[in-house]
């Protein structure tokens, strides 16, 4: 079977989404080495090492619909390919094709879609929701890395991580405010260092911390590579990750990956894929983050219980699951009995 998956929207995605799409859709490749994947991309540098079952093709989209349409239906008429898969936000189409036959009007309705944004179960015969997991577990770093990456981001000192968008919809002015709460009740020298996908709203976060009491203790680490993100995680005391959107929570999912506790904003999306989170109230978030980061740091039990949580679902070969869930769904239109 040929199948191509069209990443050309992924530029309108957010970074963190986007990178879990590209993990998802690589995972897709690995899982089935029997199937042959096109990456289907707009025009920029991509990686040379690539699986033997994939190949990346360029096209350029249109802003008409009618017209990329059409170069799209010729594309997959050339490549002779039975499915055709389009990246969302917080979901993927999945288009059933006869290259010999296909129309228009073929493109315009999938026969099914992988969702990511719901509880896991299929809410119509050809949905299935999906919880979305990371990659491999990283939580077993050694004393020495974890301490070198210490070093190297907080002066070797322990901190609480926020990892993802530096926009307004993460409050992070509020959860600045919060880990203040949490620094004159702890006389701690905890950190809270904040790494994410910069834009215009990091630029004017960086100068509000410029008059803020604890700025020594906040730092601000823009667009680091995925590679350094995971390292933070792993050698964290916890991570934090308030958010007033429901959309794909990465950060919830590197918290898992990195087998730490984690104080999130109380969104079905987020207990969706973890119990192992203190909630907090969007209504309340000041006192509850402040609360949760203080609890957690009081009372390392708790800390402990909730990492384990998270550990224990990294180690259950999840990834491979929902690989194995989603492959089934996008070769037969069924969803598997896996889980």
């Amino acid at each position: 079977m040929k199948l191509v998956i069209d990443f050309r929207l992924q530029e309108k995605l957010s970074p963190s989404v986007s990178a879990f799409m590209e993990e998802f859709c690589l995972g897709l490749v690995r899982h089935s080495p029997e199937t042959d994947f096109i990456f289907l991309a707009t025009p920029k540098e991509t990686e040379s090492a690539l699986p033997k079952n994939l190949k990346v093709e360029f096209l350029a989209k249109s802003r008409f619909a009618w017209l990329d349409r059409s170069r799209i239906m010729a594309f997959l008429k050339k490549q002779l390919a039975e499915r055709y898969l389009v990246i969302k936000p917080d979901s993927i189409l999945i288009f059933f094709i006869n290259p010999e036959t296909l129309t228009a009007a073929g493109l315009r309705q999938p026969g099914s879609v992988i969702v990511f944004n719901r509880p896991e179960g299929v809410s119509a015969s050809h949905e299935l929701a999906l919880k979305p997991v990371m990659g491999s577990p990283v939580y077993d770093s050694s004393w020495t890395v974890t301490e070198s990456t210490k070093t190297e981001y907080s002066g070797g000192r322990d901190y609480f991580l926020f990892a993802g968008e530096i926009t307004p919809q993460h409050l992070l002015l509020d959860l600045i405010k919060a880990f203040s709460i949490f620094k004159k009740w702890q006389q701690s020298d905890m950190q809270l260092i904040i790494a994410g996908y910069s834009g215009k709203y990091a630029d004017f976060l960086a100068e509000r911390l410029q008059s803020y009491k604890y700025r020594e203790d906040v730092v601000l680490i823009e667009d680091p590579a995925e590679e350094e993100l995971i390292r933070m995680a792993a050698a964290s005391y916890a991570m934090v990750y308030p958010s007033t959107i429901p959309v794909l929570p990465v950060a919830i999912g590197l918290a898992i990956q990195a087998g730490k506790a984690i104080v999130a904003s109380d969104l079905p999306i987020h207990r969706n894929i973890t119990e192992g989170a203190v909630w907090v109230s969007n209504t309340n978030l000041i006192d509850g983050f402040s609360q949760g980061m203080i609890n957690l740091y009081r009372d390392e039990s708790q800390m402990t219980a909730l990492a384990s949580i998270n550990k224990k679902l990294a180690g259950e070969n999840l990834f491979d699951g929902m690989m194995s869930r989603a492959m089934a769904l996008i070769t037969t239109g069924q969803q598997s009995q896996i889980s």
